[in-house]
């Protein structure tokens, strides 16, 4: 059995712990979608049923590859079927590992079908593109107010995906494999040439200062294709707050690393497969989510992006290593814990299986 394999009937075990308390259990992404790596882990999640199911979710690191098992409502669930929500393949592609009776398992099936309902339906998927595209407004807007190169790329890979995905959304698609082949499905979903030339152009641009207007372009090509509003409102500022006068919530932070880990293995495998745009696209998304960390706990993390470079990605990695031992050793020298085991077997003698 590989760890991953291990890991995953350890959460089914857990899962018989909370049959009580859990309605579904359920695995997807690249564990069950046949495009894992050595550095994958397992995307699981689940839907409580009682305060105690909370319990059930939990972050851990084995051997370097961080794993997040995390709640999710119905509610939740609700809107992803109802194309409200961008979480797709956690619904419709994902494996089901536990449900604590016929019922839960049937309203989730039932869900599913209401998802391919909907992107089936013209009406709904299209009105659904153009509500989400607000989104894709709100990244422009604020793109004149980036404080440094990190903040430029993220907001433009962020840009790019939100518009990839209401194209897809539009014409009744969705990306099964995420970030990781979002540009290879692009190409078999019938799109505007333009907008995929344009999500190249972005994500492979050496050249910042073009970046501002190429990210014009695909907003407005986009807009043109699913019929939405192309106006941009005046640029508002970002969140300037650095959060320097809050006291960090050093186990928190922990709790962060765990879950945000395997970002940085995505990161690092992408470079060193030669992916160069699955790497900027899982780098700018740390960036997002380093800085708001930041933000939250008032410390200062270095930046991410301020040597990228899609020909030579080399610094940029090593710049996001080096964040990446500042964070851990700012979280343990504030007394945070995080839960990290050289192996499944030291894992397992910690939880006492």
């Amino acid at each position: 059995m590989t760890q991953n394999d291990r890991v995953a009937d350890f959460i089914r075990r857990r899962a018989a712990e909370f049959a009580d308390d859990i309605a579904i259990c359920a695995l997807y992404g690249s564990y069950v979608n046949g495009t894992s790596n050595r550095l994958s882990d397992v995307d699981c999640f689940f839907i409580p049923k009682t305060r105690r199911g909370n319990d059930f979710a939990a972050d851990f690191i084995i051997g370097g590859i961080g794993y997040d098992i995390y709640p999710i409502t119905w509610e939740r669930l609700e809107a992803i079927a109802s194309l409200r929500d961008r979480m797709l393949p956690c619904l419709c592609d994902s494996v089901i590992i536990y449900a604590s009776c016929a019922a839960d398992r049937e309203r989730f099936l039932d869900l599913r079908c209401d998802a391919q309902r909907a992107l089936a339906s013209r009406d709904v998927r299209e009105a659904a593109a153009r509500a989400r595209f607000d989104f894709a407004r709100s990244i422009l807007a604020a793109l004149p107010c980036v404080k440094n190169v990190s903040e430029l790329y993220s907001a433009a890979a962020a840009l790019v995906c939100e518009c990839a995905d209401c194209a897809a959304v539009y014409t009744g698609n969705y990306f099964r494999y995420g970030t990781k082949r979002q540009y290879a499905e692009l190409h078999t979903i019938p799109v505007p040439a333009a907008l995929t030339a344009l999500y190249h152009d972005i994500l492979l641009s050496s050249d910042v200062n073009v970046l501002p207007a190429l990210c014009r372009d695909i907003f407005r090509v986009t807009a043109d294709f699913i019929g939405a509003d192309a106006s941009v409102p005046p640029a508002s500022g970002l969140n300037t707050d650095s959060g320097s006068s809050k006291t960090p919530d050093y186990n928190g932070m922990a709790r962060f690393y765990e879950e945000v880990s395997s970002t940085f293995n995505k990161v690092y495998i992408s470079a060193e497969s030669g992916d160069v745009m699955l790497c900027i696209l899982s780098a700018a998304s740390l960036c997002y989510e380093l800085d708001e960390l930041s933000r939250e706990n008032g410390v200062v993390l270095p930046s991410l992006l301020e040597r990228w470079n899609p020909c030579d990605t080399a610094p940029a990695i090593e710049d996001i290593k080096n964040a990446e031992k500042v964070l851990v050793s700012v979280i343990e020298s504030g007394g945070g814990v995080i839960h990290r085991y050289a192996d499944m077997d030291e894992f397992e003698r910690a939880m006492r299986i």
